[in-house]
């Protein structure tokens, strides 16, 4: 987020008020580091979210991806090939944007499929502004090819998405929201005593006329 901020004010200072702005700059620099950061942060979030390995699980993230790859290459990519008429440096730079976002978009499908398709809301909202920047970069990147100007029209849904990043990182997870209301203190040993009603007594502890319906054995 840092990265991509100040790449953007930095921008805004130095061609805000011109007509006419070279391709690359020095703003894409902060922008493209911002893209190993996430992933960074996208493999952490999997290793303290999926402690286990799970085979069918990583299958399931791994197709997903390799379809995401698959269409956006097609979708995305083939008509920024057919239109580029820049040169090598911006040729390469104008590629990285969709390539690298196509390569998100099928790393957070992937997780998803790891998460057996229940992702909470952090994971939505990392999704969501993941999928805000890649059309907004799609866009951008098919009129920077044909040396065509680009349209502002879509420059919100930048914004979008680094509001929909910075609310994930304001997301608890279900495990974070247990944990916080964990009883602690007096209140953790209040909960341990046996209750009046014997329910928690170690006499009821393996009684069967106190089991609930439908426990196993």
């Amino acid at each position: 987020m840092v990265l991509w901020a100040s790449g953007s004010i930095a921008w805004n200072a130095v061609y805000g008020g011109r007509t006419t702005v070279p391709y690359p700059t020095f703003a894409d620099i902060l922008w493209l580091l911002w893209y190993p950061l996430i992933v960074v942060g996208i493999v952490l979030l999997i290793r303290h979210r999926i402690p286990r390995f799970e085979l069918h699980r990583w299958m399931d993230g791994l197709a997903v991806t390799l379809l995401v790859l698959v269409l956006g290459f097609a979708v995305v990519i083939e008509p920024t090939v057919e239109h580029a008429t820049q040169g090598t440096l911006a040729i390469i730079v104008d590629f990285s944007y969709p390539v690298l976002d196509v390569l998100l978009v099928g790393s957070v499908l992937g997780v998803f499929g790891l998460l057996g398709w229940h992702p909470d809301r952090m994971w939505i909202f990392i999704g969501l502004a993941i999928v805000a920047t890649a059309g907004a970069d799609a866009a951008f990147a098919v009129q920077q090819a044909r040396g065509v100007g680009t349209d502002e029209t879509y420059a919100f849904v930048w914004t979008l998405g680094a509001l929909f990043l910075a609310r994930a990182a304001w997301t608890r997870t279900s495990g974070e929201d247990r944990e916080r209301h964990k009883p602690t203190g007096m209140r953790a040993r209040g909960s341990a005593l046996p209750s009046r009603t014997g329910a928690s007594s170690p006499l009821s502890i393996g009684s069967p006329t106190l089991r609930p319906t439908g426990a196993r054995m």
